[in-house]
């Protein structure tokens, strides 16, 4: 066992009482001071937000010198938010200048001494007013470059010696970058079993994944469930932990409908899946770019009043009923609402609209936009709130039925994708720009932007490490010349990926090329919201087209 202490599953603590699910964030810059919180805070909470995911306690700023503590902005940021009635964790992070035992910008393991001291002093002021103590932003981010998740589980258990030490009532959050569950899992089996009571992510990119791939609402809404099979394997006590997304967010950059769009499937496909609290980031533009729901003049963007349409329809509370399939591409998510049921749906991106029927005269609306009724309405990617949603879809939304692609996919031995005169997915989708059908060239690689990063759909194939048979082909799309490409996996590895042995390669003056990968340790969690990316060293390769991908599974 890595961990220096003994590692055993305990029973998790007493409960404590939870905020709504629709919860705001803030970058550095707005959240130094009661001063910069007050610029853009009270015109969020007008939307009926209730809680906000941190004040301000980095351990530098609050022990500048060895016992030398700063507390007056941390007591009036508290005292602030109470005020107002607003629920707040906080986030534990940073390194002081003076520990000069740990590297700078890194985990302090070893001053745990000097860290579990910072966290009973801010556990003390602040018991009685908060219960959730967030461990770290993003690990493995701003850790060391040598460090590992054993690391960074020696830091969550001290904090949850610390914090527990104080008032058994404090909740210890494990926290990682995207929806890097490999690396909680790594986290977990290094020391950290039981020494939290909720789970953190930050999965902008899968987010992100569902405005550009058919596939990505799926991909989005397995996160917890891919979650919940890892502790049930590794930390079962924390099986149904509560889980926060204590960051999610899209840029304005793309359109404010985009942004719009995207922070409404970030809680609806939220909710779908069990998340406790979404915190939007974030209420005003920062230092983070064009994210906020405001602009820096404080100007409210469409995603404002998306929030504020779901807050005031969906109400703090919603219940999930169930999904109804409204069309061939178009799906329902209905809820218990403010003043009953309620339904969002939209279709799948870069699928053309269709019109659907809604079984009787109801009132609708795009987000932003004025009530109207009609017994059938056309529906695209973006999502729609029908308030007066006919019995019989309540009924079929509330019957449980599972959805039939899940039943297909599971007793499926291969999915497979096809590029030609038309895109045809079945379980394999690419994540990318729309409309890019070429690459190579001086385009970057690996990334959503390529068109070269494809998602495995998690009734397929998730979590588990299962032998599986990747094949690849490509056609020349432009010059003569040599094409090499990569394929490059999530594993479990700190990063997340690994390269699978073996190149596939276009010779000079071929037309097409084809490689198979025997691939046994892949372990598909959709961390950035895809599962592989095909990649290449060269710059300005000669332009190709991707023919078909088949990811097959190996049977013994």
């Amino acid at each position: 066992m890595a961990s220096d202490l003994e590692d055993v599953d305990t029973a998790p603590g007493p409960e404590v009482p939870l905020p709504s699910v629709f919860g705001i964030g803030a970058s550095s810059v707005h959240n130094r001071t009661v001063n910069t919180l007050d610029r853009w805070l009270p015109k969020i909470q007008q939307l009926g937000i209730d809680n906000h995911r941190t004040v301000s306690a980095w351990w530098p700023t609050l022990e500048p010198q060895p016992d030398n503590w700063f507390w007056s902005v941390f007591d009036d940021q508290m005292a602030y938010l109470q005020q107002r009635d607003i629920w707040f964790g906080i986030l534990l992070m940073g390194t002081p200048a003076w520990n000069t035992q740990d590297e700078p910008r890194s985990l302090p393991v070893n001053n745990l001494q000097g860290w579990a001291r910072y966290v009973s002093q801010v556990a003390h002021r602040a018991k009685g007013r908060a219960t959730h103590l967030e461990v770290w932003n993003e690990p493995p981010n701003g850790t060391g470059a040598k460090q590992t998740p054993a690391d960074y589980a020696r830091i969550v258990r001290a904090t949850h010696a610390a914090a527990k030490a104080v008032d058994k009532r404090f909740q210890v959050g494990l926290a990682a970058k995207s929806a890097h569950i490999l690396y909680l899992e790594q986290v977990i089996k290094a020391g950290a079993r039981a020494q939290f009571d909720y789970v953190v992510l930050h999965p902008y990119e899968s987010l992100n994944a569902t405005m550009r791939s058919t596939g990505g609402d799926r991909v989005f809404a397995s996160i917890v469930p891919t979650l919940r099979k890892m502790l049930a394997k590794m930390s079962p006590t924390r099986r149904d932990a509560p889980v926060f997304f204590t960051e999610i967010g899209a840029t304005s950059e793309l359109g404010e409908r985009f942004q719009a769009d995207a922070l409404i499937k970030a809680y609806i496909l939220g909710l779908v899946q069990g998340v406790s609290v979404i915190q939007w980031f974030e209420g005003m533009d920062g230092d983070s770019g064009p994210l906020g729901l405001m602009d820096v003049a404080g100007n409210p963007r469409q995603a404002f009043h998306a929030l504020a349409a779901l807050v005031r329809y969906l109400g703090r509370t919603p219940a999930y009923l169930g999904r109804v399939a409204l069309g061939p591409q178009v799906t329902g998510h209905v809820f218990s609402g403010q003043s009953g049921p309620v339904m969002v749906a939209w279709g799948r991106p870069m699928v053309a609209p269709q019109r659907v029927s809604l079984q009787q005269p109801s009132r609708w609306l795009q987000p932003g936009s004025a009530v109207r009724s009609a017994a059938q309405i056309v529906v695209g990617p973006s999502p729609v709130l029908v308030l007066d949603v006919a019995d019989a879809l309540v009924a079929a939304a509330r019957s449980g039925a599972p959805d039939p692609l899940d039943i297909e996919l599971a007793r499926s031995d291969e999915v497979f994708i096809e590029f030609g005169t038309r895109l045809v997915e079945y379980g394999l989708y690419v994540v990318s720009a729309h409309g890019l059908d070429v690459y190579g060239g001086s385009q970057p690689r690996g990334t959503p932007d390529t068109g070269q990063v494809f998602a495995v759909d998690p009734a397929f194939l998730c979590y588990d490490a299962e032998p599986i048979e990747i094949t690849v082909e490509i056609e020349r799309a432009g010059a003569k010349g040599r094409i090499p490409l990569r394929l490059n996996y999530e594993a479990a590895t700190p990063r997340g990926f690994k390269t699978a042995p073996g190149v596939l390669v276009m010779a000079p003056t071929a037309e097409t090329a084809t490689r198979s990968w025997i691939i046994k340790d892949a372990r598909f969690v959709n961390q950035w919201g895809y599962g592989f990316a095909l990649v290449s060293d060269c710059r300005d390769c000669p332009v190709h087209r991707v023919k078909r991908i088949t990811v097959r599974k190996v049977l013994a």
